[in-house]
């Protein structure tokens, strides 16, 4: 029934026909309240709508309030100003020379990598090179057997044999406290650590022949000579030099 009225009012209409049904449920309580001339004329004070009557007009405005379309989306807000500027962070450490830096590994640093060579014939030559210049050279080439309690101490700026350590594993560590797995020298020695050791062993020719070992620029790196115990051998491991 209230939608053919709604048709027949439009919603200015419908809306007036509401406001005038509030004012019939209330017996004119709109006018009284207010305080108006109708509450003076009147004389009586009005006790206004109802609960229940509250409750009948809240659910027809309810039921036919306007359920048009979404209106267009607005239009973007202008760009907000720039914050301010952030107090600059903590400088960073200095980290270590470029691998092809000209400067030389700092004093107390520790380069790491891995050696190894084929022995084919009577003997064979292991080359390091330093991706980074060690200055002082070191002064000291130790050769670590895989039990890690035998130790060849080479000069390598002459080739020379100057020590050899036999089942010693606290005077290896005293020159080489790492491992094959953690490679580690201390400052001033180039150690090489033994991992495998296939029927090779160091080159016991290099007490008649030093030069076989001396190494071109014991700056950039080092050699180390190994022969054959028995047919084609094959020996690696990993090494490490700390400057001084």
């Amino acid at each position: 029934m209230l939608q053919p009225i709604r048709r027949q009012f439009g919603t200015a209409g419908f809306v007036v026909a509401i406001v005038a049904l509030v004012a019939a449920l209330g017996g004119g309580a709109v006018a009284a309240t207010g305080g108006g001339p109708l509450a003076a004329s009147s004389g009586k004070k009005s006790a206004g709508l109802t609960g229940k009557q509250k409750k009948e007009v809240e659910k027809l405005a309810k039921k036919f309030q306007g359920s048009g379309p979404t209106g267009p989306q607005g239009a973007p807000g202008a760009k907000g100003d720039p914050g301010a500027k952030g107090d600059p962070g903590p400088k960073g450490d200095t980290g270590l020379p470029g691998t092809f830096s000209t400067e030389s590994l700092p004093s107390g640093q520790t380069l790491t990598g891995v050696w190894g060579t084929q022995v084919e014939a009577t003997f064979s030559i292991a080359s390091i090179s330093f991706p980074i210049q060690v200055n002082p050279a070191p002064g000291i080439e130790v050769w670590i057997k895989s039990d890690g309690e035998t130790a060849l101490l080479i000069n390598p700026q002459t080739g020379a044999v100057v020590g050899i350590i036999e089942e010693e594993p606290e005077e290896v560590e005293a020159l080489c406290p790492g491992s094959v797995a953690d490679p580690q020298a201390e400052p001033g020695n180039v150690c090489l650590y033994t991992k495998t050791e296939e029927e090779a062993s160091f080159d016991i020719g290099i007490f008649a022949k030093p030069a076989r070992v001396t190494s071109p620029d014991p700056k950039a790196g080092v050699l180390m000579s190994f022969q054959s115990t028995g047919g084609t051998g094959l020996i690696s491991g990993s090494w490490a030099v700390t400057a001084e």
